[in-house]
């Protein structure tokens, strides 16, 4: 599969599968359910599933991994997704997430922890190798 993203950015169109990776990971991470009306429910926002699924850990694991697999697949061929919870207290976790996607037989992958304080994401990193064995 070709694949392009379009961006909103001096990227303009992107074509490189890598930069495709990271770059939809930012858009769910920064991006708000609400910020469209012409696509309102049909946006990937990690901020909302967290204030959606805060209280049910195995829904919000399960939609954070729906949503990415759909998100994904737009632009992959096949793509894989795992998503573990770790806390640390009452109101503080990380979210640590690997994506592994296949396109024309090629692996890419990006892994990520996101750490969420009082239901708000605090800060985010990029791993640079899965988190799975």
């Amino acid at each position: 599969m070709n694949t392009v993203l379009p961006t909103l950015s001096l990227s303009g169109f992107v074509k490189d599968n890598n930069t495709i990776m990271r770059k939809q990971f930012e858009y769910f991470k920064a991006s708000e359910y609400s910020q469209s009306t012409t696509f309102y429910g049909n946006i990937s926002s990690l901020p909302y599933l967290i204030e959606q699924h805060n209280d049910d850990d195995i829904r919000l694991k399960s939609e954070i991994a729906n949503t990415l697999t759909i998100l994904y697949k737009r632009y992959f061929d096949k793509v894989s997704v795992e998503v573990r919870l770790d806390y640390k207290d009452d109101n503080s976790y990380n979210i640590l997430i690997d994506i592994i996607a296949k396109n024309n037989g090629n692996d890419y992958s990006l892994s990520n922890v996101t750490n969420v304080s009082k239901n708000k994401i605090q800060d985010v990193e990029e791993i640079a190798e899965p988190y799975y064995e």
